[in-house]
C-alpha cells in the first residue's frame, strides 16, 4: 500500500488527538498560528507531549514497521505529513 503524506498526517493528528485533550490541542493550534516561535519547523505540540511518539505509532500503523532513522523517504514522509497536520491544526482529512 502507497501512504501519502497527508494519509500518514491525518493518522497523526488522530494520535495526537488521542493522547491530548481537547482544550490543549486548541492551544497547541493557538500557539502554532499566533506565536513566532512556533513558526517553521518547531511544533508547539511538544511543550505537552513527546508528540514523536505519536507520530511513530501512526507511521506503524500505516506502514507496519517503525520508521527507518537514515531513510530519506522516511524522514520525508514525516517531516511532510507534520506540517500538513500543523498547517492545518491537527484536523486533517483524507
Amino acid at each position: 500500500m502507497i501512504v501519502s503524506p497527508e494519509v500518514l498526517a491525518a493518522a497523526f493528528a488522530r494520535h495526537l488527538r488521542g493522547d491530548l485533550n481537547e482544550e490543549t490541542m486548541a492551544e497547541v493550534a493557538r500557539r502554532n498560528r499566533e506565536e513566532p516561535e512556533y513558526r517553521g519547523n518547531i511544533c508547539a505540540s511538544h511543550d505537552f507531549c513527546d508528540a514523536n511518539m505519536p507520530m511513530a505509532d501512526a507511521f506503524e500503523s500505516l506502514f507496519g514497521r517503525e520508521p527507518e532513522l537514515n531513510s530519506d523517504a522516511d524522514l520525508n514522509i514525516w517531516a511532510e505529513a507534520w506540517k500538513m497536520a500543523k498547517a492545518k491544526g491537527f484536523w486533517v482529512a483524507p
